[in-house]
């Protein structure tokens, strides 16, 4: 069921989500923390960069970064065949481009219905899932927007600060 279709009677004052799929989940974020949304674009390759970076976008003169979020989120990896799209999320410093599979809509969902996530959720969704929402016979769940472009920007695995910045002995 598309979420359209399962919030036809949404009310004004609900909040807002905007809806995606990816690997054949549902998931949503606050609709005021995306910018836009895109269909593929052309990507530079960044070397070096951490697991799950796809790339740089120029988007009107601004350097995106191009994110998938199945990575960030602990799901298969996409086919090589296989359709992606971007929200842009513009709530941070600069923008932050999610690669999705598909776009769904934005869509009212009455406050009263979100569930909290489980406490026995685990992975990759723990700390960014904010709620559950029943919709039809699908389950949407609703990421914060925040926790999400945390992860993003979270430096790859490495040395610990500590150890970088502690040069050890000095040696004459």
């Amino acid at each position: 069921m598309s979420p359209r279709d399962a919030f036809a009677g949404g009310h004004e004052s609900d909040p807002l989500v905007a809806t995606f799929s990816l690997a054949g989940n549902w998931f949503g974020l606050n609709a005021l923390d995306v910018q836009e949304v895109l269909r593929s674009q052309p990507m530079t390759g960044v070397p070096g960069a951490a697991e799950g970076i796809e790339g740089l976008i120029n988007l009107r003169g601004q350097v995106v970064l191009a994110y998938d979020l199945r990575h960030g989120l602990g799901l298969p990896r996409r086919g090589p065949d296989e359709k992606v799209m971007m929200m842009v999320l513009g709530s941070g410093v600069e923008p932050i481009g999610l690669l999705v599979d598909r776009i769904g809509d934005v869509i009212g969902v009455p406050a009263a219905s979100v569930l909290p996530p489980p406490e026995t959720l685990e992975g990759a969704l723990q700390g960014v899932v904010s709620g559950i929402h029943q919709m039809g016979s699908d389950l949407l769940l609703i990421l914060d927007t925040g926790s999400v472009i945390e992860r993003v920007l979270q430096p790859a695995s490495g040395p610990d600060d500590d150890e970088l910045s502690d040069p050890g002995p000095v040696r004459p």
